[in-house]
């Protein structure tokens, strides 16, 4: 499992932990989190910010499993 925050992912000042045990799964989450908590940041980014958001989200979830036991 993989646990990450909106800091950690797109340098937002909010440290709710965010986990998956996958990277789709964590992916569905941090969407979920956002859509509910960040409605308002959300809508003030550009197409291509938003974009960038899985690239993010995969970024931190690699180097958090970099090294890690197979399962």
């Amino acid at each position: 499992m993989v646990t990450t925050n909106c800091q950690e992912i797109a340098g937002a000042n909010c440290t709710v932990p965010i986990s998956g045990n996958t990277l789709e799964e964590l992916k569905r989450n941090v969407f979920a989190h956002a859509q509910q908590d960040h409605k308002d940041m959300l809508a003030k980014m550009s197409p291509q910010e938003q974009a960038k958001i899985p690239q993010q989200i995969e970024a931190v979830y690699n180097r958090k499993t970099a090294g890690a036991p197979a399962r």
